[in-house]
């Protein structure tokens, strides 16, 4: 059986391509020559008590490579499914909601194109931190991926630096995190907002990093070991190669604050 290495945001897996049948609420279709079983991993905190079984992406793309010369339609292509949202509760170890073909009933979706090419990216038109802008508002502007699977919020280091020094000093017992700005975002003509609750959380002393691909690009994402309560920013060094505009990563942060649907 062939084997494939995977990397994500908590260490690198070993995997052998493999078959079986996924479910998804209702819905359930044969995988053949698709699943990944793992073989051996690096995951930081993954063993046999872990909440999961494993790691499932939910992609853009209708095929999906099993190997560096063949490809497989996707999952949510043989589930037929051709949209799906996603929105994580505000305190971790609650639910949250995944949405097949639908969305929310009553709740009213803003449409912001997409400009990336097997990913999900969004052109980003300002950051304001507190009254403070502090970037994306000039041409060319910014581009962000919307990643369900990334913890933090990764950005350019002169962007990461002036967010950080408006947000100023960041109690390691959270006793301060009401009195932090929001950040407010414009997306095509839409406002979002990140309180300081959602950008702000008792993590692991992000004191390490570790290069992991994200779509075309590779991001050094945050390890550690030692609790405190620190923001959700990292430097991840994405750049987009045609229009030189800076490139941002959101990940789990937007999610607890809005459901994406794409």
């Amino acid at each position: 059986h062939e084997l494939v290495l995977s990397a994500y945001g908590q260490g690198q897996v070993v995997c052998e391509v493999g078959a079986d049948y996924v479910t998804l609420g209702g819905l359930r279709t044969l995988r053949p020559q698709v699943s990944q079983l793992i073989k051996g991993n690096q995951l930081q905190g993954f063993s046999q008590d872990s909440s999961y079984d494993g790691i499932m992406g939910l992609g853009v793309t209708d095929y999906v490579p099993v190997s560096n010369t063949t490809q497989t339609p996707s999952t949510l292509s043989n589930l037929n499914v051709t949209t799906f949202g996603i929105c994580f509760s505000l305190k971790s170890g609650h639910g949250g909601r995944l949405d097949l073909n639908g969305g929310v009933p009553g709740l009213p979706y803003h449409d912001v194109p997409g400009v990336g090419v097997g990913y999900w990216m969004i052109a980003l038109h300002s950051w304001e931190v507190g009254r403070k802008m502090v970037g994306c508002d000039a041409a060319p502007h910014c581009l962000a991926i919307i990643d369900s699977g990334t913890t933090l919020v990764g950005m350019p280091k002169p962007m990461l630096q002036k967010t950080l020094n408006q947000i100023g000093a960041i109690n390691e017992d959270c006793s301060n995190v009401d009195e932090l700005p929001t950040i407010t975002i414009q997306v095509a003509g839409y406002t979002l907002t990140l309180p300081p609750s959602a950008y702000v959380a008792q993590l692991n002393d992000l004191t390490e990093t570790q290069p992991v691909r994200v779509g075309p690009f590779v991001a050094n994402l945050p390890v550690g070991t030692e609790s405190a309560c620190t923001h959700l920013f990292f430097e991840s060094g994405l750049g987009e190669s045609k229009t030189q505009a800076p490139v941002l990563l959101i990940g789990m942060p937007i999610f607890r604050r809005r459901v994406c649907r794409g």
